[in-house]
């Protein structure tokens, strides 16, 4: 099934406006939905879907195309598919998504590494949905460990904590929006994350 097919499924509406949740968890479907009298539901493997978008988050040029269907996927995932934010919540292994999503924030202000506003706001956007989940704040600043983050050349990160590496790039994108742009949605959506991670950085940070 195509990235485009993945993103229309899952961004179609019933007849009364509401998204039908075409993604469901593999064991979630099948004999169970047809018992009960539901309508059988597309089974889609988060986990391969979760190791692609990892994949393909931040190692593709920063405006290819490719990589850019599966951020939009992702954002639309997280919007519309309860089960998926749970699914992606409940990961040990999150640093593999956030990561290369925060490397892609941090290369704006770097030569050719220019994201287009469109992708830029994407990529806050799903920063900032993952941030509302207080169990990501929590994982992210106690049980998330980076041992080192080589593309950050603004200081050395040794064994930083994933919710601090994630305060520290907003916070300059903060800056570098302040001193450049000034761009309103960039830098309401960056406070806002970085307010939603907040709760828990005394612990982290």
């Amino acid at each position: 099934m195509s990235l485009r097919s993945l993103y229309n499924l899952n961004s179609r509406h019933s007849g009364d406006g509401a998204p039908l949740q075409v993604f469901v968890a593999a064991q979630y479907v099948g004999s169970r939905s047809k018992r009960h009298g539901e309508k059988e539901r597309w089974a889609i493997s988060f986990d391969a879907l979760f190791e692609l978008m990892g994949n393909h988050g931040a190692n593709k040029p920063t405006n290819e195309p490719r990589a850019q269907a599966f951020r939009l996927l992702l954002y639309s995932l997280l919007h519309g598919c309860p089960e998926f934010c749970e699914f992606v919540n409940a990961r040990s292994d999150l640093d593999t998504l956030v990561v290369p999503l925060l490397q892609l924030l941090h290369r704006r202000g770097q030569p050719g590494g220019e994201l287009q506003l469109p992708h830029l706001y994407t990529v806050l956007i799903i920063l900032l949905q993952l941030s509302q989940d207080s169990a990501f704040g929590e994982s992210t600043h106690t049980r998330l460990l980076i041992s080192s983050v080589n593309w950050f050349n603004e200081a050395t990160l040794l064994n930083c904590s994933l919710g601090s590496l994630m305060m520290t790039v907003l916070l300059r994108v903060i800056q570098l929006n302040l001193g450049g742009s000034r761009d309103l949605y960039l830098h309401t959506n960056s406070l806002a994350a970085l307010a939603n991670m907040s709760h828990c950085c005394k612990k982290g940070f």
